[in-house]
């Protein structure tokens, strides 16, 4: 198999993050594998046409994380195709995501000569695009580590590309003792500093300097407290961490490589669900990191680590991500080999190659640059280094400095409204339900109620990701659960709260369940009243996490008459949050008044509340 040349384009480890730097050595090792030499590698905002070399067969593009949201990245991803058909190249993107982009996207990535997704919600996307893409895990999964876990027990908390999430995790982490680890790394030392933005290095040394004498808070502890080198980083992981909680993608696939047990907390994408759903571990996605923060002060690290068939699932899925990585790599190949020998390298290239022959001798175009177009000296004076270093350090002290002081009256507005509505909870806890025992969180809780449920029909209402039914499945393995979901969102916004109805949308995809759950797919108007003429046994159970008052007032209005005397009612967003009154509460209390039910409160946890219903006494409302 002869060697190929391919230009790298969004080569990203000169940013100074480990998981980066791992995908480029992992890109680095398949390639050369499969017969391909990366002859050059751009930054995805380089100029393509500039500083790619006179002669190469292929190009690949890393798409990563880049491809969500008609983000200007994801435009700068769309127009690649077009630019190397002029080259008379074919393009392939490689280990992308691909969320929520719109027809002009679609039409850029639809030009690729194969597309190569890293998870199967951006498959579904792709198709939904009308364009064919075959799936292809992460290439941070391909690694085989060398070192050996240590017995460390320490938690880890990573860093997130999400400001809120970031702080979120800083503050869990010192609530408990955690180390606080960013995977920030010491970017590398360009071979050619063509441009400002090279001085990365030189931010980067700033920062850690000024970090030294900032005051206690997220800045200090981020530029403190990370690991410079990949290798001191992950041998540091391998030998200290008990279990890692990520807001990082790339920080729970190094955990998986590692055999470390792993937490994901959703980031920007849907990047780590889908991650976690591919090596089916969806019960490890962390929502509530207060809840989490009061089961590891509880309960310790034990209930987080990895089960025997979690171990062999993660194991099978590494493997698999490895075979398929290599198959994609000798595909594209022989893909190339292909047009090669059909002839479809129009002419149109070889005098491009000959017009730039001239300034593609100097070897520093074959090597990994970033630069911007050509500003005339006469437009805009040069400045040195130094001054670069100055102005760029002045210029993000003010833009932090300006943020934080919106951040901080941020964060002081949400906590108190917090700190109310958890006032509100505990009087409400005090006054109403004194004789409700308390659960640690919301799987205990689910535990609880259950030893209270009779004979007739489990239902949850509300399954998104299916973590809460699979564990109700397993508590009960002899019993059938159902579960409602339309997998579109909510049918409305959840006023009062930070989310809109389009936050738990699946695009309609139903998750994995076990075998003993039962999906119903649809709108609860349109889809239960067909269910309960189907089934005539009565209602024991209802798992409620409707979250907002249309839907929850639905399911009970229409529920009312087939409750079995003592069925138990679990609500999920009960109270404990900005907004509570309005929505689950609200409908419980309407719910009473209007069939005067009679009840009693038998548990509580974080937000959920689960009663006992002992009679509907007006069936006619």
């Amino acid at each position: 198999m002869s060697a190929m040349k391919a230009v790298l384009i969004n080569t990203t480890f000169q940013s100074g993050h480990h998981g980066c730097t791992l995908v480029d050595r992992q890109l680095d090792l398949l390639t050369a594998e499969a017969g391909i030499d990366l002859c050059t590698k751009l930054p995805l905002h380089a100029d393509w046409q500039k500083l790619a070399p006179a002669d190469f067969d292929l190009v690949l593009v890393n798409g990563e994380g880049a491809l969500h949201h008609d983000s200007k990245a994801a435009r700068r991803l769309a127009a690649v195709p077009l630019w190397a058909q002029k080259r008379g190249r074919p393009a392939f993107l490689i280990n992308s995501v691909y969320q929520a982009n719109g027809p002009k996207i679609a039409a850029g990535i639809a030009r690729y000569q194969a597309v190569f997704a890293r998870d199967e919600l951006s498959l579904g996307a792709l198709t939904e695009a009308g364009i064919a893409a075959t799936v292809v895990p992460d290439l941070t999964l391909t690694c085989e580590p060398t070192l050996t876990r240590g017995s460390g027990r320490l938690v880890v908390f990573t860093d997130s590309s999400m400001h809120d999430t970031n702080a979120r995790l800083h503050r869990a982490a010192l609530a408990i003792g955690a180390r606080y680890l960013p995977l920030m790394a010491r970017p590398p030392q360009l071979t050619v500093q063509a441009h400002a933005d090279a001085s990365r290095r030189w931010r980067y040394a700033t920062k850690r300097l000024v970090a030294h004498a900032a005051p206690p808070g997220l800045w200090r502890d981020r530029w403190r407290s990370l690991i410079p080198g990949f290798d001191d980083y992950v041998a540091w992981l391998a030998q200290n961490a008990g279990l890692i909680v990520s807001g990082r993608f790339h920080g729970v696939c190094i955990a998986l490589d590692f055999g470390i047990p792993v937490l994901g907390v959703p980031s920007n994408t849907w990047k780590i669900e889908a991650l976690l759903a591919g090596a089916d571990l969806e019960h490890r996605l962390v929502s509530d990191l207060e809840e989490l923060q009061q089961r590891l002060l509880t309960k310790g690290l034990e209930p987080y680590f990895y089960t025997r068939a979690e171990l062999h699932r993660i194991v099978a899925f590494r493997k698999q991500a490895l075979a398929s990585a290599r198959s994609m790599f000798q595909s594209i190949h022989q893909s190339t080999a292909r047009l090669r020998l059909a002839g479809e390298r129009p002419m149109a290239a070889v005098e491009f190659a000959t017009k730039v022959a001239a300034r593609s001798t100097d070897p520093a175009y074959d090597r990994i640059v970033r630069m911007t177009p050509t500003i005339s000296n006469a437009t805009k004076p040069s400045k040195s280094w130094f001054d670069q270093l100055i102005g760029s350090l002045v210029r993000r002290i003010g833009r932090h400095a300006y943020a934080l002081a919106w951040q901080d009256t941020a964060n002081a507005l949400r906590n108190e409204l917090q700190r109310r509505a958890t006032m509100l909870a505990a009087d409400f806890i005090q006054t109403r339900m004194p004789n409700a025992l308390f659960c640690g969180d919301k799987f205990d809780h689910l535990e609880w109620a259950w030893q209270h449920v009779p004979a007739g029909l489990a239902l949850e209402f509300g399954v998104f990701k299916g973590v809460t039914i699979t564990h109700l499945a397993r508590l009960a393995p002899d019993r059938q659960i159902f579960g409602f979901d339309s997998f579109l969102g909510l049918p409305e916004q959840w006023s009062g709260n930070r989310y809109s109805k389009f936050n738990f949308d699946r695009k309609g995809k139903i998750p994995k369940v076990p075998s003993n759950v039962t999906i119903v797919g649809g709108w609860f108007d349109e889809t239960l009243p067909k269910f309960l003429l189907q089934h005539n046994e009565p209602i024991a159970f209802m798992h409620i996490d409707c979250d907002i008052y249309s839907s929850t007032k639905t399911v009970l209005d229409l529920t009312a008459g087939r409750l079995a005397p003592g069925a138990v009612l679990v609500f999920d967003e009960f109270f404990n949050y900005v907004g509570f009154e309005m929505h689950e509460y609200k409908a419980f209390f309407d719910f009473v008044e209007r069939f005067d039910a009679k009840y009693r409160f038998i548990g509580y946890s974080g937000q959920q509340v689960s009663m006992v219903i002992d009679a509907v006494q007006k069936l006619a409302a």
